[in-house]
């Protein structure tokens, strides 16, 4: 009524229009419909004559009535349209907010000037920087990526996709250099960000940490490389190998397998092994393949084979297990060798000449003619290398037989045999010689004094043996039965790898040292022995400062690769020269005097876990096969005893 002097009473529904769109915006259809009624009774109710009496009875009224009711409705359902488009917006920003903070994946959002507006959690975590602390900053300044070869800047695909409106990836081998320093491998892809009219508004950037799967692939490239170099070696091999399953299939075959037998590759593999078995061996077959399983390794076992031809072959084999990933036997590896020639040499051997040459040879044995009374010693042509000297050097004097015994039991050796000469009765002795390089050898010799008719010695007859397997065997038994004893007391781990290697010095090796696989693949040195305690500390600085290539074919790394020892009977000044880069190492080296070394796996639950080295130095003891037997025999009884 107080606005009657402004609208009059033709106009008093418009005034209820935003009432029916502000419930329709706030409430929705029902409460904008029920505000549009009650607006259409208060107006016919308070603007028209007479108060509180609407005039049904007026055309006018059902006509501002109707209007208004049709305007009302247009409006309730436009704002209700855009109402529920705006919810749908909202919702839909929503859900692409909690997707992008939820996602795996880094994940960085910028406007068309390449300025940050968006930042997940991934992202910040990848960084290292907040959200807030990038939000509006350029997006170089918390991206900053490299190659990881040449340590390059690389450019940022986001800046690419703005520019050529399309998805780009990033090149391979990129290093992310978050905010603290560290780099870490990633992949990312950029995609512009363009509207529905095609204008470009920004750009998204997802990226993802890869350092694993980098890590992963070079450990697979190295396995790779080892295994192609594996494979040369045994295509250029002169032995036949071949490996099989445990069913007998052949699974490889080598050239020299293609010469020996007569069969091709193709021909062989995939069918069984008793293809080159004669019909009245093949039970052998059984015999090696119930050894195999039960983890045993069969050396120089000497058989038959049949050629392609028909023919029969003279074989020795060696044959080894071969175990899986989680070292389950799985099959074999077989080398064989013809030894038709040998067998053929021995056909011919008749002559009792022959067969006592042989037989001293053999035997490693010779014999001596000493006489008294001149000096001369005559020796047979097997105690010249028996004593370390090459055939027809020796000076054949009894002076010059002395200069050959080991300064340690020369002076007792000497007098042992002027005791025997002096009484006339026989005497037998052992003593050491050195070879060259260092290599010690111990000889048995017994003699017999002959006398004339006056009972002077004139000549004296006896037999030099070399007995030094016999001596390394005695040593090796109480070696090993030391070990065996020392282990068993051992209470912890530290303790028994310790205890490993001052077993070994130093009767054994001058050096030994363990190193065990760490977290990171890499080896640990974890324990060494040296006679000399200021050597020891050496051993562990050394290897601090110059830390062995995991990818060398030889040393520590290339036993645990394979899980087979290595034997390095002599290792000479040119050998060192060639294998080591650093002069300051190699110089070390040098002074050090290495004469000989052996690698040896140490395994827990049939996987190598560490290896133990063993070098000799001061002693000039050089290793042979028989050294290496030993070695492993301890080793296993240590890796016995700490599974134990």
């Amino acid at each position: 009524m107080l606005l009657d002097p402004v609208l009059g009473s033709n106009v008093p529904f418009i005034t209820l229009f935003a009432a029916s769109a502000f419930a329709a915006w706030y409430g929705g259809r029902g409460p904008a419909i029920a505000a549009t009624a009650l607006g259409a009774i208060s107006a016919a109710m308070l603007f028209f004559e007479p108060r509180f009496s609407p005039p049904i009875d007026k055309a006018g009224f059902w006509l501002s009535l109707a209007l208004f009711l049709i305007f009302s409705g247009a409006c309730v359902l436009f704002v209700e349209s855009m109402r529920k488009a705006m919810l749908v917006a909202e919702a839909r920003s929503k859900m692409l907010q909690t997707t992008l903070s939820s996602i795996g994946d880094g994940v960085i959002v910028t406007d068309e000037q390449h300025r940050i507006t968006w930042f997940n959690v991934v992202a910040e975590q990848l960084t290292g920087y907040s959200k807030a602390e990038v939000i509006g900053k350029e997006l170089e300044s918390v991206f900053n990526i490299i190659n990881e070869t040449s340590r390059e800047p690389v450019e940022i695909p986001s800046r690419r996709a703005l520019t050529e409106r399309r998805i780009v990836g990033l090149a391979n081998h990129t290093l992310l250099i978050n905010k603290s320093g560290d780099e870490i491998a990633i992949d990312d892809t950029a995609a512009p960000i363009i509207d529905d009219g095609g204008n470009l508004i920004g750009c998204v950037l997802v990226f993802r940490n890869v350092s694993d799967r980098r890590q992963r692939e070079r450990i697979f490239n190295a396995s790779f490389s080892a295994t192609k170099l594996l494979a040369a070696i045994i295509e250029s091999s002169e032995d036949a190998i071949i490996t099989k399953d445990l069913n007998g299939i052949v699974g490889s075959w080598n050239e020299a397998a293609e010469r020996l037998y007569g069969y091709q590759a193709d021909e062989i593999i995939g069918k069984h092994i008793s293809t080159i078995i004669p019909k009245h061996l093949l039970s052998e077959e059984d015999v090696i393949i119930a050894k195999l399983k039960a983890g045993e390794r069969i050396k120089s076992f000497e058989t038959i084979r049949k050629h392609k031809s028909g023919r029969t072959i003279p074989v020795s084999l060696t044959i080894s297990p071969v175990y899986d990933e989680d070292g389950h036997i799985v099959g074999a590896s077989k080398i064989a060798r013809d030894v038709s020639d040998r067998k053929r040499a021995e056909e011919r051997i008749g002559s009792s000449e022959e067969r006592l040459r042989l037989a001293l040879e053999a035997g490693q044995m010779g014999v001596w003619d000493w006489d008294v009374a001149t000096g001369k010693l005559s020796w047979t042509e097997q105690l010249e290398p028996l004593h370390g000297l090459e055939p027809g050097t020796f000076g054949g004097t009894f002076e010059a037989f002395g200069e050959l015994i080991h300064p340690l039991d020369r002076e007792k050796t000497l007098q042992t045999i002027g005791a025997a000469v002096e009484s006339g009765t026989d005497f037998e002795v052992e003593f050491r010689t050195i070879h060259p390089g260092g290599v010690i050898r111990w000889i048995a010799g017994k003699g017999k004094v002959y006398r004339d008719h006056n009972n002077n010695p004139t000549r004296m007859l006896g037999l030099g043996l070399d007995v030094t397997k016999r001596h390394r065997r005695q040593y090796a038994a109480q070696f090993l039965a030391q070990a065996s004893a020392s282990l068993a007391n051992v209470v912890d781990f530290d303790s028994a790898l310790q205890e490993i290697a001052k077993l070994a010095v130093p009767h054994f090796a001058d050096w030994a040292a363990i190193d065990v696989v760490g977290s990171d693949g890499l080896l640990q040195r974890t324990a060494v022995a040296h006679i000399q305690p200021e050597k020891v500390e050496l051993a562990m600085e050394l290897q601090r400062r110059y830390p062995p290539n995991p990818e060398s074919n030889q040393g520590a790394y290339a036993v645990l690769r394979t899980g087979i020892s290595q034997l390095v009977p002599t290792i000479t000044e040119d050998m060192l020269r060639a294998s080591i880069e650093d002069p300051e190492l190699l110089q070390i080296a040098i002074d050090l005097g290495i004469k000989s070394y052996m690698g040896v796996p140490l395994l827990m639950r049939g996987k190598p876990f560490a290896v133990v080295t063993f070098i000799t130095s001061e002693s000039g003891h050089i290793y042979d096969e028989d050294d290496l037997r030993v070695a492993e025999e301890m080793v296993e009884r240590a890796s016995v005893a700490l599974e134990n």
